[in-house]
């Protein structure tokens, strides 16, 4: 019986201690007015490797990481305007993950370009 109480402990703690790693962000994207517009920057940006989960709306893209990858923000809007010219990342948001039990950063950057 301790045997198992033990598996499972140590199963759960090994998925959270992967969530807690994973990296987060949040990118606000101008340019996109429609459904197919979000199709064809997902096309690019959710192929990103070590991105578990991608979700891209008209406006935004959120990205969570697989536990070990980090989210490299210029990589992600040289993919979003490569998905079309129109389409610039106007405000980004990253949660970096850190190991030993430290909490996350956040490091928030927006486009040069957009107006004051």
């Amino acid at each position: 019986m301790k045997m198992t109480h033990s598996l499972i402990l140590s199963a759960v703690l090994s998925v959270f201690s992967a969530i807690a790693l994973a990296d987060t962000g949040h990118f606000a994207v101008s340019g996109m007015h429609c459904g197919a517009c979000a199709k064809s920057v997902a096309a690019k940006v959710c192929k990103i490797e070590g991105v578990e989960k991608c979700d891209v709306k008209v406006g935004s893209v959120d990205l969570t990481t697989k536990a070990g990858f980090s989210i490299d923000a210029k990589k992600v809007e040289e993919l979003v305007t490569a998905a079309g010219d129109e389409y610039k990342v106007t405000k980004s948001e990253v949660m970096k993950s850190s190991s030993a039990g430290a909490q996350p950063t956040k490091t928030e950057v927006k486009n040069p370009e957009q107006k004051k």
